[in-house]
């Protein structure tokens, strides 16, 4: 019986596959088929370029504000009946209301007391004395005040804008937080133009994502990477048009090869 089993598999044929491994494609459980995900980009395809990353500030209306700010520094004093003083220093922050920091601002002074002028600021700081009863505690304060001028923006009439202390409405005319507060007078208004700042500059490589009529900027060394719509931008008679890419807003890019580019960002 082995024998006769051994005979009926010899006459089993094998079964061969043979494979064409010449080109090997390394897959992984998740498969994209988005073209932005492809990591086989060819170097053929890629253009070096300088590029510089601009972003471009809105014409605001520019006002002056006044930040004020009052705390009352102790000292709580012990004597011992040696005469001997224990200090504990304390500091308690005050409520300003809009009227007293417009009387703060426009006296320049702090509970009678003057305030002295510091570049942009007006400051009363001073440490109470340090006078003590034998065998009593006594606690002995003073009030200071701060008062500092900033500029505040606002893009639209009658729109709400940011300040150091959040966002103010405009109608309301002061805003507080955390025993500061802010008054600002829009009597005196200035129109601010627009402006291109500088962001970021460097060496990089352009290349197409396809048909989608995208471009990808790929910075390398500072991991930074933008993906472009181009746009063109070419005023007749010109014949050399500059390339427009479009991102984020009031962002643009500036790149430079054969010709300039220049991607705005939405």
């Amino acid at each position: 019986m082995l024998l006769l089993g051994l005979c009926v598999r010899g006459l089993v044929a094998f079964k061969v596959t043979v494979c064409d491994c010449s080109e090997p494609l390394q897959t992984g459980i998740l498969q994209f088929s988005d073209e932005n995900c492809r990591s086989d980009q060819k170097k053929a395809d890629l253009q070096p370029v300088e590029y510089s990353v601009y972003t471009e500030s809105r014409a605001e209306t520019k006002f002056p504000g006044f930040l004020c700010a009052r705390w009352k520094q102790q000292k709580h004093i012990t004597t011992s009946f040696f005469g001997q003083k224990v200090i504990v220093p304390d500091k308690v922050a005050l409520d300003t209301s809009p009227m007293e920091c417009w009387t703060m601002y426009e006296s320049r002074r702090c509970n009678e007391q003057p305030m002295e002028i510091s570049e942009n600021k007006f400051v009363f700081d001073q440490e109470p004395a340090e006078n003590g009863w034998w065998l009593s505690t006594v606690v002995l304060e003073t009030i200071n005040c701060v008062v500092e001028k900033i500029q505040l923006f606002q893009e639209l009439e009658g729109d709400t804008f940011p300040t150091p202390v959040g966002m103010a409405s405009a109608a309301a005319g002061s805003l507080s937080h955390n025993h500061i507060t802010l008054v600002w007078d829009k009597s005196f208004t200035q129109r601010t133009t627009p402006k291109s700042c500088l962001l970021e500059s460097g060496v990089g490589s352009i290349s197409s994502l396809g048909s989608s009529g995208k471009l990808r900027l790929h910075d390398e060394g500072k991991e930074l990477e933008f993906h472009l719509v181009k746009k063109q931008r070419c005023p007749p008679p010109k014949i050399e048009c500059d390339m427009i890419a479009m991102i984020a807003p009031l962002y643009h890019i500036i790149f430079h090869f054969i010709t300039m580019f220049i991607i705005e960002m939405f």
